[in-house]
């Protein structure tokens, strides 16, 4: 499937006549090499996880701003209607307080999950690339190490951007059940 996509998006035109599953039997003097379909599928998701890194930072600032805002909102409110606070009520701003810590806290978490390392390093790349220019197929090898090299870079940040999403996903949670207490604690005034 990938050798297709890659195909139709270089050529632009339909299909060749072979298909992923020919493992090559059919190829044309025009079919890129296998090594230049990993390279690219390679280069392809390597690409896209800094996006999922901005999408992760997103959630989490809209998390944190709408945390830190909404319990200072709330506290002033109950402030000036000069209604006397029920038990219930204390006990649900004091949980509100405790997973508004647990939302910064969190949020530091998550935004210290930034950790990107793009594989391979300019500086050892320029010094393979008269190394691999003086074998036979060498622009091949090269462009297979360079694969070699993304796909060492997605596993290590695919890692870091699994700890950012679990840290972003808790405080989601704590954003939650927050805004819950929040909600209890004004139904508590209301209804006691």
């Amino acid at each position: 499937m990938l050798r297709r996509i890659f195909w139709n998006e270089r050529v632009g035109s339909g299909s060749s006549g072979s298909t992923p599953d020919s493992h090559g039997q059919n190829d044309s003097p025009g079919d890129p090499a296998p090594e230049e379909v990993y390279h690219d599928a390679a280069q392809y998701f390597l690409a896209a996880q800094p996006s999922s890194f901005d999408q992760l930072d997103g959630k989490i600032t809209q998390a944190f701003g709408t945390g830190i805002l909404v319990l200072p909102v709330t506290g002033a409110l109950l402030n000036l209607s000069q209604v006397s606070l029920p038990d219930w009520s204390i006990w649900a701003l004091i949980a509100a307080i405790v997973a508004l810590a647990f939302l910064i806290g969190f949020a530091i978490l998550a935004h210290r999950s930034r950790q990107l390392e793009y594989r391979p390093s300019i500086d050892t790349l320029s010094g393979y690339v008269d190394e691999y220019a003086a074998r036979p197929l060498g622009g091949r090898s090269l462009k297979r190490w360079v694969g070699d090299e993304y796909r060492a870079s997605i596993d290590r940040i695919a890692g870091t951007l699994a700890t950012k999403a679990k840290w972003v996903g808790w405080a989601q949670a704590a954003l939650y059940v927050e805004a819950l207490c929040l909600a209890a604690a004004v139904l508590f005034i209301v209804l006691l």
